[in-house]
Formats: C-alpha cells, structure tokens, sequence
C-alpha cells in the first residue's frame, strides 16, 4: 500500500506487435495526434512545412520516420480546428499492407 492507502497495480502489456507495418501506422497515429491535440508543436521550426489547401484546410507535413505524413487540418471561420484527417498505413482486405 501507499502512503494514502492506495495500492500500487503496475503495468501490464495488453498487445504486443512490433515490424514495419507497426511503426508505419503509429507515425501516422502521431501524426494526427500532434495536429489535433498539440498544434503548437508544428510550428515551421519543427521541421514543418504548411500549405493551404482551401480556404478551411491546412495541411502540415514533416518527417515521421518511416512517413512524411500529410494532415488535413478543417479550421472554422477563427482558426479553430474542426476535424483533423490523414491517410495511415494499415492491413487492406485485398492487397496485405499499404
């Protein structure tokens, strides 16, 4: 027990995957994290470059080894982010990964 009474559970590992195909699809997860949950760390400095792609959609892109993904940012008329989608690497039905 602590010192407030609580008990201590650990960490277990629910999944355990590792290889390409998972390091591809956790880039593009990081990816669409940063853009949604912490803008602030796209800045240009980061290595980030920006380009509109309509008057409501911003797309940062910067190396996430192994990607470069491209984020698609729909901002409202304040700037304020409204939806935040991107292409990931994943298992297709019909071809295996891509």
């Amino acid at each position: 027990m602590s010192p407030c009474g609580a008990s201590s559970v650990g960490r277990r590992r629910v999944f355990g995957a590792a290889g390409e195909d998972i390091t591809r699809s956790a880039a593009g997860r990081a990816a669409l994290e940063a853009a949604a949950f912490a803008p602030v760390t796209l800045l240009p400095p980061s290595g980030v470059s920006w380009r509109a792609e309509s008057d409501d959609v911003i797309v940062p892109a910067w190396q996430l080894p192994p990607e470069r993904p491209g984020v698609h940012v729909r901002i409202d008329g304040h700037g304020a982010v409204r939806t935040v989608s991107a292409m990931r690497w994943g298992r297709r039905e019909d071809t295996g990964f891509g």
